[in-house]
């Protein structure tokens, strides 16, 4: 006789993502259980192997497809299919018998989909396991769901239309103006927040307008999806924090991979709690965190890695935001003419605000003191833009310092 035993579980990963540049909060979890175990486990109910599923069976985004073709147990891709069906079948209870799976195993295909497919921005977080006693492996997954089928499905369509729309305002660029243009959206559309209970999906950050980390990272992975560009989800923490998780993106542009953080780029105010920063009346958008490699991530994230989730390595620059607009300064002496170029470019739009990188600290320290000391060239190079027939101010500017991730931002002022 075969007995069972419900199990309580939730995703591992993902259980108090929702972090941005502030503390993490946890999600919201129900502990509602699914249905009856005794449906499942009835002790005459016959043992029938499942059918093996293929890849072209399941709908999946690129970002899922990109993890299940690394999978190399074939029991995780069984799982990973049949749960993908169930849940995209809106189903509360899916079979996973023939499988000889465990719930630690379960959990990493979870974050998977969950982290992958932002259709599913409505299951539960948490869900329970009929488990064999016998040798422990999981019988029935049982899952509830936030919505109603017809609730959900009218979402999902809220959801694709904001997609679409953002995909076709970004047609014809080059992957990475289209990259460029989606995370300046969802940093200009989205305020970090717990405020509404789909913080946690691509529909809080693209529809509500309210989302946390993971509702930022799921939404770039949406818009990218439609796109036909590879974003793929990754867990961490924060460097000075283990314990605060986060959650960001790797993308691929021009053939090479890249880390973006949206959330971090969404500014922050003196608390370190994640809001858009205004600056002396001005609103702007950071791009910091565009296009970073490992190297320059593990600054200050940390990256997590489960038995199904592995990220691929990320060393290109060369789609960096500073480096691939010209507004990167690795030799002190090109400093002014940088800053007179992006100058320039800024006042033909009468845009107030210009930034650029240094490739160190020593650089950065040498350009501030060249450039914005109290005898620097920063005057010159207004005055010079003056006579030119710019509409600038040569008496004033303003600048923002951030000598950790050695960036500059300048304040331009217009003459009235």
């Amino acid at each position: 006789m075969k007995k069972t035993r419900l199990l309580s579980a939730a995703a591992a990963l993902l259980v108090l993502t929702g972090c941005g540049a502030g503390a993490a909060e946890s999600r919201p979890q129900s502990s509602s259980p699914g249905s009856a175990a005794s449906s499942a486990s009835d002790s005459s109910q016959a043992e029938s192997s499942l059918p093996k599923l293929t890849k072209d069976d399941v709908r999946m985004t690129r970002s899922a497809e990109y993890f299940f073709d690394r999978l190399e147990d074939e029991r995780f891709k069984q799982a990973a299919l049949i749960t993908l069906e169930g849940l995209r079948d809106h189903s509360e209870a899916i079979s996973l018998e023939s499988l000889d799976l465990y719930d630690n195993e379960f959990d990493d295909i979870f974050d998977l989909l969950i982290s992958c497919e932002p259709e599913l921005g409505w299951v539960e977080n948490n869900y329970e396991l009929d488990i064999d006693t016998n040798d422990d492996s999981i019988i029935t997954a049982y899952f509830k769901y936030k919505l109603s089928r017809e609730e959900e499905e009218a979402a999902v369509e809220k959801l694709k239309a904001v997609v679409t729309e953002v995909n076709a305002a970004a047609a014809g660029l080059d992957d990475f103006g289209r990259m460029l243009y989606f995370h300046d959206y969802i940093v200009t559309e989205c305020d970090y927040s717990t405020e509404t209970g789909n913080a946690w999906s691509a529909y809080g950050c693209l529809v509500d307008g309210k989302a946390v980390c993971e509702g930022y990272s799921k939404a770039l992975i949406a818009l990218c999806e439609e796109a036909d560009m590879l974003c793929i989800p990754v867990g961490g923490s924060y460097a000075q924090n283990s314990s605060a998780l986060h959650m960001w993106n790797k993308v691929v542009m021009d053939g090479e991979w890249y880390n973006m953080d949206v959330t971090w780029d969404d500014p922050t105010d003196a608390n370190d709690s994640p809001v858009k920063e205004e600056k002396d009346g001005i609103d702007y958008i950071h791009r910091d965190y565009f296009g970073l490699t490992d190297k320059e991530t593990e600054t200050d994230h940390r990256f997590t890695e489960t038995s199904v989730l592995k990220y691929p390595a990320a060393d290109a620059v060369e789609d960096n935001y500073f480096i691939r607009t010209g507004a990167y300064v690795s030799d002190p002496g090109e400093a002014s003419d940088t800053i007179y170029r992006l100058a320039a470019e800024a006042a033909e739009k009468e845009e107030q605000i210009i930034q650029f990188r240094c490739s160190g600290s020593e650089v950065y320290d040498s350009v501030f003191e060249l450039e914005f000391s109290e005898d620097g060239r920063i005057f010159d190079i207004l005055g010079q833009l003056n006579r030119e027939g710019y509409p600038v101010d040569p008496t004033g500017y303003r600048y923002i310092s951030d000598k950790e991730r050695c960036i500059i931002t300048i304040l331009i002022d217009y003459s009235k």
